[in-house]
């Protein structure tokens, strides 16, 4: 399979990326903690993406390629809203609404809310949960969502096919790693590696992430492979990388390697798989002297 263009599709992903976003907060009021935030992450299939189990059993569905997102309880009932109806606030409204009548209005601060989604950041604000990057201005964007259906699906497909690469390249791997999912935050795919160091597993030690990330506002419109360690030697020569790859300094430090790259390989699944192992060679030496 070849990998699409994808160097048209802002209004493609700032749609896709607000819709994504609301799953965070939800995962955040109903879930309890777990190490290095994995309670906040969603999972990959073909069609898109999937939340957590909630509790009781429902899950709340991403399908990029048909533009819409779903909540289907325990019990086999199916709410499904179409992106390109709704603005992110609307949206977030209708899923909250659907969650408070399955059960949840106490945990997701509907009673005596001014809105739904208020009432939830409201709740999170108070219970310290909200983060650093949750704002109800970041949930409750005005704009009618748009959506090219073709451009999504195809987002689908290579977000599936990054999974299968990064899957392949995390089996290879030795020692204590986070499984491969989706941050709602930031829509990036990714896992961490824990050296011997930290046995705790803990992502506030030494670590390395290795994801696919669809943009980075300001500096990334396109997708790219990444890779970074954690915490950084006070004073390292960057590794040699790949010639695919280059060094990013600014904001953040790390390797990437531009989607347009790994689209033109024809065999783009080993070339993400090897690359990704050149990248996490590179990126251990640094967190495991």
């Amino acid at each position: 399979m070849s990998l699409p263009d994808l160097s048209y599709w802002k209004t493609t992903s700032d749609t896709l990326h607000q819709v994504v976003s609301l799953v965070g907060p939800i995962h955040k009021a109903l879930l309890p903690h777990e190490n290095n935030y994995l309670h906040l992450t969603m999972g990959v299939r073909p069609e898109g993406l999937v939340s957590q189990t909630l509790p009781g059993g429902g899950k709340i569905h991403v399908n990029l390629k048909e533009g819409t997102l779903a909540y289907r309880n325990a019990v086999g009932g199916l709410e499904t809203y179409d992106f390109t109806e709704h603005t992110q606030r609307s949206l977030f409204e209708a899923l909250l609404r659907v969650l408070t009548d399955d059960g949840f209005g106490e945990a997701l601060g509907a009673e005596g809310a001014s809105s739904l989604p208020a009432g939830l950041v409201e709740k999170l604000v108070a219970e310290e949960k909200a983060g650093h990057f949750l704002t109800l201005e970041g949930v409750t964007r005005e704009e009618q969502l748009q959506v090219d259906l073709g451009v999504a699906g195809a987002y689908a497909d290579v977000v599936y096919s990054m999974f299968t690469a990064l899957s392949r390249f995390k089996a290879r791997l030795e020692g204590g790693m986070t499984p491969l999912i989706v941050w709602p935050e930031h829509f990036d795919l990714s896992t961490l590696w824990f050296p011997v160091s930290n046995a705790e597993m803990n992502d506030h030690g030494p670590h390395v992430s290795v994801g696919f990330s669809p943009f980075t506002p300001g500096q990334y419109p396109d997708p790219y492979l990444y890779a970074y360690a954690y915490p950084y030697p006070a004073s390292f020569d960057p590794p040699a990388l790949p010639s695919s790859a280059l060094w990013h300094t600014e904001g953040w430090q790390g390797a990437v390697v531009p989607y347009e790259v790994i689209a033109k390989q024809e065999d783009h699944e080993r070339f993400v798989e090897e690359t990704a192992l050149e990248l996490f060679r590179a990126m251990s030496g640094l967190v495991e002297g």
